[in-house]
């Protein structure tokens, strides 16, 4: 999410007189933005245990390291 993008969901939201520069609103759109990313990261991680769970119990199927990797490139998104 960039400038642009806030300026433009700001407007959509019916900030009508937001002019790009406020510190406050982007600040906050950061925030709301990083707690995204993190329930995001957190499903991948939670399916990641539960796939585990089943593998040692069943011995069906095979526990995915993929879903780890998503969490790691989901968080780091917000590194940029």
């Amino acid at each position: 999410m960039n400038r642009d993008d806030i300026t433009r969901m700001a407007r959509e939201a019916g900030f009508v007189r937001f002019d790009g520069d406020n510190g406050s609103l982007r600040r906050f759109a950061a925030l709301v933005a990083a707690s995204e990313r993190e329930a995001c990261a957190k499903v991948c991680e939670n399916e990641h245990k539960q796939r585990e769970l089943y593998f040692e119990k069943t011995g069906n199927g095979m526990p995915t390291i993929g879903l780890l990797v998503a969490a790691d490139t989901i968080r780091a998104r917000g590194e940029k």
